[in-house]
């Protein structure tokens, strides 16, 4: 097991990177005062229970909201209650990687590269290489992992991610033959591969596939003609699901983790 400091994790935002953290301080004061009436409203239904509900409470709105998975509640806390909550909630910590490319790229984007990476190293390995034995590769992240990237996937819906959540991204090469259209394997490409075919001609027959919570997605990226499989829209063509993430990958991090001046 590996363990990385702080400052390579790439599954949470660079703690070096001010300039995502100066984009997330704004996004969150924003969203602050765009719940403002509703959590004005909150603190009156629940006034039986708690004294006031918000971002800075204590308990704090996430923290009312974590309290309302699966634990026996006070009647205050009514359907409506509960949604309200978790929109409030959600909204602040991971609204602003739907609502802001920039956020979405400082935050996930690292890891969005050495993804990849780990998928063209199947791509273009040969029996010699060392990376052709990996055959799984488990990432243990956080909530905060899992929302940013579904963002950066264009697949996620605005809810909490719930406990024990877990995106699955598989990747496939169509076998050559008569049931071709049908089957799927494991990529394994054999030594004698052209080192020198183009991307487009390597990435040929190579589909993704990607899974959150076990439901298959069909990511908006993938939905044109040419960028999925024929017979299956949730097989996206390697190539389109690297344009994909390469729309999210910072070109130059540390450049792009400058504060900018105001």
């Amino acid at each position: 097991m590996y363990l990385r400091d702080p400052y390579s994790d790439n599954l949470y935002a660079n703690h070096k990177c001010k300039r995502f953290f100066d984009l997330l301080t704004e996004f969150q004061r924003n969203v602050t005062l765009r719940h403002e009436t509703k959590l004005k409203s909150l603190t009156k239904k629940l006034k039986p229970v708690v004294r006031e509900v918000s971002f800075s409470s204590k308990p704090s709105c996430n923290e009312l909201l974590a309290k309302a998975n699966g634990v026996p509640l006070p009647k205050e806390f009514t359907d409506e209650v509960i949604d309200d909550l978790n929109v409030a909630s959600t909204g602040r910590s991971f609204g602003g990687f739907n609502e802001i490319p920039e956020l979405r790229r400082l935050g996930i984007g690292p890891f969005l590269f050495e993804l990849r990476n780990q998928i063209l190293s199947k791509v273009g390995s040969s029996t010699d290489d060392s990376s052709d034995h990996l055959k799984l590769a488990i990432y243990s992240g956080h909530d905060v992992t899992l929302a940013p990237l579904l963002a950066a996937l264009d697949a996620y819906e605005d809810r909490w991610p719930p406990f024990a959540s877990h995106i699955t991204i598989e990747l496939f090469q169509q076998r050559q033959g008569p049931h071709s259209s049908q089957t799927y394997a494991i990529p394994k490409i054999s030594d004698t591969v052209d080192r020198k075919k183009s991307d487009a001609e390597k990435y040929d027959g190579y589909f993704v596939r990607v899974k959150y919570n076990n439901k298959i997605l069909e990511l908006p990226g993938c939905k044109k003609n040419g960028a999925h499989h024929t017979n299956d829209k949730s097989l996206c063509t390697l190539k389109a699901f690297l344009e994909v993430l390469d729309k999210q990958i910072p070109v130059d991090l540390e450049k792009e983790c400058n504060p900018k001046n105001n």
